[in-house]
């Protein structure tokens, strides 16, 4: 039982860091176009509305250095970032990699597929759709 909620308390600490990126520096400091992190309003979001929610650098896993490949890379950094704890919580880290597994596919699916998107993941859709990008 105790693996079990190391695992799920390592999840939410993820799932909080990626809330916490996204709101306070990909809409924060992501909006000035001379931030490195403007690829994520000015290019994801942009493209995303631009097109009903589907964005072409997900549905052909586009490689090239874009908001798909940036997404991709800050995962990995967070996960390898916590490599040490691999060593000590084995679990908790097995926690974090499952939830950016899990992130990545349900992200990527709802750019490849907006009707997805729109049903079985409605907050990310209006995240992207609704007048105010800020919220959800």
């Amino acid at each position: 039982m105790l693996h079990v909620t190391v695992a799920v308390v390592a999840w939410m600490y993820a799932s909080f860091i990626e809330y916490a990126l996204h709101r306070w520096v990909f809409h924060g400091i992501g909006k000035k176009r001379s931030s490195w992190f403007s690829f994520h309003w000015h290019q994801h979001h942009r493209e995303s509305r631009r097109n009903g929610m589907y964005e072409d650098a997900y549905a052909n896993r586009n490689l090239a250095w874009n908001g798909y490949t940036r997404e991709l890379g800050a995962m990995a950094f967070i996960v390898l970032l916590h490599v040490p704890v691999l060593f000590f919580l084995p679990t908790a880290w097995l926690g974090i990699l499952a939830w950016a597994i899990t992130y990545h596919y349900v992200h990527h699916k709802t750019h490849v597929d907006p009707e997805w998107a729109r049903t079985k993941c409605s907050w990310h859709y209006d995240h992207h759709m609704a007048p105010n990008q800020d919220a959800n």
